[in-house]
């Protein structure tokens, strides 16, 4: 089961994963409350918070999730720096400040994280953001701001690179079978048969 609650002002995707009686939370980015609620009722047991990036509308809420379930949050190791950044992030985007989520757990990629009765693969995708990690588990991966429907993720901002997101996309995502379900940060949910065949970056 995915649950997408789409938030903030960034209409930031935020997905609840369940497998079994387990629960992952990937990217709260805003809107604490909402997302405390949709967790309760789902009725099972928060295991993790997963980053994929540290931008500032994919972190906001995570500091109240973690005080609330007492999870653990997983971040990419090459993101710290980011999230340290915070508060600079917020205000050259002229947003309220955001309290920094403590760091439990760094990924450099590779780590199988146990959800019910499979796992959650953490593959590193890099280039909309220094160290961006994207979560693959079953037919379906949670890919951040690497790619979109139709699109890809910007890279003008800190530390971001064309080249480097490119080689993510075309070595970790379009080696995938067709069928697999992308989840991004924002907008709607596409395959990588759709992305390879017609994203325009591509064709």
């Amino acid at each position: 089961m995915v649950r997408i609650l789409t938030v903030g002002p960034f209409q930031e995707n935020c997905y609840l994963i369940r497998r079994g009686d387990d629960l992952a939370v990937v990217d709260p980015g805003e809107e604490a409350d909402r997302l405390i609620a949709a967790i309760e009722a789902e009725g099972a047991k928060p295991r993790y918070i997963l980053l994929t990036h540290a931008h500032l509308d994919h972190v906001g809420a995570a500091a109240e999730l973690q005080a609330r379930f007492g999870i653990p949050l997983y971040v990419p190791r090459d993101e710290v720096r980011l999230l340290e950044q915070l508060p600079l992030q917020c205000s050259l985007f002229g947003m309220p400040p955001m309290v920094a989520p403590r760091i439990d757990h760094l990924l450099d990629g590779g780590q199988a994280l146990p959800l019910g009765d499979t796992v959650i693969e953490a593959v590193l995708t890099p280039g909309h953001s220094p160290g961006g990690v994207s979560y693959r588990i079953d037919d379906e991966m949670f890919v951040g701001d690497t790619i979109f429907a139709g699109s890809v993720g910007r890279t003008d901002l800190w530390g971001g690179s064309w080249e480097t997101l490119k080689a993510s996309i075309e070595t970790h995502i379009f080696s995938l079978p067709d069928h697999t379900v992308l989840y991004p940060g924002h907008g709607p949910s596409t395959t990588v048969g759709q992305e390879r065949s017609h994203n325009p970056f591509f064709n």
